[in-house]
């Protein structure tokens, strides 16, 4: 049930090394020689971690152009019949793809009890040249239409509670779950956007000193503030100038010291939903920077996502089932939480979507 990949052959292909991928478990790597009975496991990626209690299948999403994305949904092994409380999960990049292995974050979801649902939309890698092609001037556009359409899928094949919808990214994803929450008709619950790009014009005009050379990529892919018409388009397409349109509440992660997108992009949509009226917080990690890599804001992160989702899509109180490592995680002093004056109001009413939180 597992999928073996060869990476070596030694001692004129007698001697393979092979690792062994599983969206239940990190990958474990083997030596095998050929002949019967001669495989031994080499290493683990991590010891002793915990085999996942999920399920992930891989899913043909139809579009509405008339062609399809490939993905992978994932639900709790223990998860009843019916549509369930599900979380689009976008991958970053956003030329980057989403695979059949072990991956932390879908893992995560699925132990909090959401149906996980994460598309290859036009963009990904993996599926041709046309495909990250087709991507090319469409963000905000036909990217989100993808991301739209997965949802439609999963509501209309009973896979979905359509009152119980939650966006998830990072990086591009971040920008791309914002910007659908922002622009679509789509019924959502809340929003997760980590270290997103919420200003393009700004992200292709002044791109990280490394990523210079690939200036005329970026031009060409997102667009060219350069050109009248392409700058307006961008503008349009970037969730600072639509806050007032996410009227769900958002929970905003940055790392103060992010070199690829400026943590800015973070504060001033904050700054944007607030004039607007919107619930919107933003947790601004101090010494960490695209990534949130330190053990103990690991923990921070973890524990302000799960307890959101807890609060906001599930319609729990987080405060009686945290445990004694949330609570610790809380008093880690690396991390600075900016409110809107909605979400400050919803914090201490305890307002969720117009009703009272469960006691």
């Amino acid at each position: 049930g597992a999928e073996p990949t060869v990476l070596e052959r030694r001692a004129g292909g007698r001697v393979w090394l092979v690792s062994v991928r599983h969206p239940c478990r990190p990958d474990r790597y083997f030596v095998h020689r050929t002949g019967p009975d001669r495989c031994r496991l080499l290493a683990e990626r991590r010891p002793g971690h915990p085999v996942a209690a999920l399920r992930c299948t891989p899913i043909d999403i139809p579009l509405r152009d008339g062609g399809s994305a490939p993905g992978y949904l994932s639900q709790p092994t223990g998860a009843g019949p019916g549509p369930q409380p599900m979380v689009l999960l976008v991958h970053g990049g956003p030329w980057r793809r989403v695979r059949w292995e072990y991956a932390e974050r879908r893992s995560r979801l699925t132990e909090l009890g959401y149906t996980v649902v994460e598309p290859n939309f036009r963009g990904s890698t993996g599926f041709g040249t046309g495909w990250v092609n087709a991507a090319d001037r469409q963000w905000g556009k036909a990217m989100q239409a993808d991301l739209a359409d997965t949802i439609g899928w999963a509501i209309g094949a009973g896979i979905a509670d359509p009152d119980r919808i939650a966006l998830f990214g990072g990086s591009y994803g971040g920008y791309a779950v914002l910007q659908l929450a922002a622009t679509s008709a789509l019924r959502l619950r809340c929003v997760i956007a980590s270290s997103p790009v919420t200003d393009l014009v700004a992200f292709v005009e002044a791109p990280p000193p490394f990523w210079r050379s690939a200036a005329p990529m970026l031009r060409r892919r997102i667009g060219d503030p350069a050109q009248p018409d392409q700058r307006a388009d961008l503008l349009n397409c970037s969730p600072v100038t639509v806050a007032a349109g996410i009227d769900c509440p958002v929970l905003l992660l940055h790392g103060a010291n992010d070199s690829r997108v400026p943590a800015r992009m973070s504060s001033e949509l904050l700054l944007a939903m607030a004039r607007a009226g919107r619930t919107a917080t933003l947790a601004m990690f101090l010494n960490e920077g695209h990534e949130i890599v330190s053990a103990a804001n690991r923990r921070r992160y973890e524990s302000l996502i799960s307890q959101f989702l807890l609060r906001e899509l599930s319609g729990l109180d987080p405060s009686e089932i945290a445990d004694a490592s949330d609570q610790a995680a809380f008093e880690e002093p690396t991390v600075r939480l900016f409110h809107t004056p909605a979400a400050e109001h919803a914090l201490i009413s305890g307002a969720r979507h117009g009703t009272a939180v469960p006691s």
